[in-house]
């Protein structure tokens, strides 16, 4: 299958499931650096990525003391509740199409790096391939969006965008 077929079910998919509008959704905003963004809802689980002080997320529900978020795997990952606030609003997307193309080809390049590495760790397991792939999405993907300042849940927009485009 082609990176560009992958990158449009992936991004229709997360799209379709992320009830089709950012005004209907809720947000969390991290109050602190280094924040550990997690694979499970403990502390002992693994941290998929670093979240930083100002990072905005899809809140999809809060489980105990745990913000369950939306990563750009589609997966869920998990926040502690005393490290986020809810809040009503996202910035919007850059309307620069140069910074949105940019980002988006660096995306298409650590998806890359999350398939090339998560195949070489496991040569022969489809099933452990495919779960380190989307725990190295989700890190690699994450310091783009800081980098062009786009807030992590235009993600799917952004995504459509330059597939529509034809940015690769």
């Amino acid at each position: 299958m082609t990176r560009i077929k992958i990158l449009t079910y992936v991004a229709t998919a997360f799209f379709l499931f992320s009830n089709f509008s950012l005004f209907a959704e809720e947000y969390i905003k991290l109050s602190k650096d280094g924040v550990n963004i997690r694979f499970s809802p403990n502390t002992n689980s693994i941290v998929v990525a670093k979240g930083m002080k100002g990072d905005v997320f899809t809140l999809k529900k809060t489980e105990g003391n745990w913000c369950v978020i939306s990563m750009f795997s589609g997966e869920y990952r998990y926040i502690h509740t005393s490290l986020a606030k809810k809040v009503a609003t996202v910035a919007p997307l850059t309307s620069s199409a140069d910074i949105k193309k940019k980002a988006f080809r660096e995306l298409v390049k650590a998806q890359d790096k999350a398939v090339s590495e998560s195949n070489a760790t496991y040569p022969n397991d489809i099933y452990k391939q495919i779960d380190l792939e989307r725990i190295l999405y989700d890190k690699y993907e994450l310091p783009i969006f800081r980098k062009y300042s786009i807030p992590p849940p235009w993600n799917s927009k952004l995504v459509l965008e330059g597939v529509k485009n034809g940015w690769i």
